[in-house]
């Protein structure tokens, strides 16, 4: 039986969620003018990247440093082993199920909604356009892996710990991710993707499920490596198209939808299910040692 929630323990997660959930909503608000649709492809990625990192990437982790400052110096918990490579194959391997799951779901049900546009003309492109291009792929990906990992730092390294410890090891493991899918949904608000603002409420309740796998595989692995894998790899493969819908198939985004439950469900259900690998989540969360304050 977890212990009753004090004020001391949850004063910090609850000023955490509310000034993270403050500035994401108002940076989306500010940015929801924002074009990200004009230009080269590689130019167009760059600029969703950085759009939607200003959006909900720094919040965060600046939140959390004040948080830390302030209120909890045990802002961390310790892993009770070291991570193995198993983690992080199982970091790659969780996402592309998971679309892959989303994607066949929304095909069979979702009666033709994943049509693409048939592209215009082309003009081969010079090498100094393939050069500029390879330099805008790789700073999305550098921008979407610090964006990943800082998101695993703040809602995976503090606040679910600490939520465990309140609220008990199932409650708070699927209340982290809930807040994290209300503090995240602002980003539907930016780019094409506000044109469906219905988005954001089947977002919140994706991310409920997927904070859940997310947090089981950072207590699983005993470190954020793998969770900002299983992160990164979703974002960059599904996470852009929610936002440049008029350059990729939506399908790719179906994970994020009503299609992407079913499969988180399974993923949780499995987890539940089985001892070895529940135990991560039922084994109590140790705080980090002082010389870390």
């Amino acid at each position: 039986m977890s212990p009753r929630p004090t004020a001391r323990t949850l004063a910090g997660p609850l000023v955490f969620v509310a000034l993270t959930l403050a500035l994401t909503w108002t940076s989306a608000w500010l940015l929801g003018s924002a074009s990200v649709t004009a230009g080269p492809v590689a130019t167009r990625l760059l600029r969703a990247s950085l759009v939607y990192v200003a959006a909900v990437g720094w919040q965060p982790l600046a939140v959390l440093l004040l948080v830390r400052r302030v209120i909890d110096r045990d802002w961390l918990d310790r892993g009770g082993h070291a991570m193995t490579t198993r983690y992080l194959a199982l970091g790659i391997g969780l996402p592309i199920v998971l679309l892959a799951g989303a994607a066949i779901i929304d095909a069979v049900f979702g009666a033709g909604a994943s049509e693409v546009t048939a592209p215009g003309p082309s003009i081969a492109p010079t090498w100094i356009d393939s050069a500029l291009a390879v330099s805008a792929f790789l700073g999305v990906l550098a921008v979407l892996w610090v964006q990943a990992i800082v998101e695993e730092v703040a809602w995976r390294g503090y606040l679910l710990p600490r939520l465990m410890r309140a609220l008990g090891p199932w409650g708070g493991l699927l209340l982290h991710g809930v807040l994290w899918g209300a503090c995240y949904a602002p980003v539907l608000l930016v780019g094409a993707a506000a044109e469906e603002p219905w988005r954001a409420a089947c977002f919140v309740v994706t991310c409920g499920l997927l904070g859940a796998l997310l947090g089981w595989l950072r207590l699983a692995s005993g470190g954020i490596a793998a969770s900002a894998t299983c992160n990164a790899t979703l974002t960059i493969c599904a996470g852009l198209p929610l936002v440049l819908q008029d350059m990729t198939p939506p399908i790719l985004g179906a994970v994020f939808g009503p299609a992407g439950w079913l499969p988180m469900v399974l993923a949780i259900v499995v987890v539940a299910s089985r001892p070895s690998l529940r135990a991560a989540v039922v084994t109590p969360v140790r705080p980090v040692a002082s010389h870390l304050n």
